[in-house]
């Protein structure tokens, strides 16, 4: 996830906090990983794992009305 939003945050297009949103949703699979390898399956993987779910579903939905906005901005203007 953090190498996808490293690649994200070159596409002009793409709004920043929608990156940041993907960074800290990276974060939160790592935390839940290392929790998981630390300690197994418990309360605190359980909220890291919901974290990084929300936070997905979050960045996504703005990354799709971003580009339904961005596609829409295009098709209004004249053809060349």
């Amino acid at each position: 996830m953090l190498l996808f939003a490293a690649a994200v945050v070159r596409a002009a297009w793409v709004p920043r906090p929608v990156v940041a949103l993907m960074d800290v949703s990276g974060l939160a699979y790592l935390v839940q990983g290392t929790v998981v390898g630390s300690a197994g399956f418990s309360p605190t993987e359980s909220i890291a794992i919901v974290l990084a779910f929300v936070l997905d579903v979050v960045w996504m939905t703005w990354l799709l009305v971003a580009a339904c906005r961005m596609r829409e901005a295009q098709a209004s203007r004249p053809c060349r």
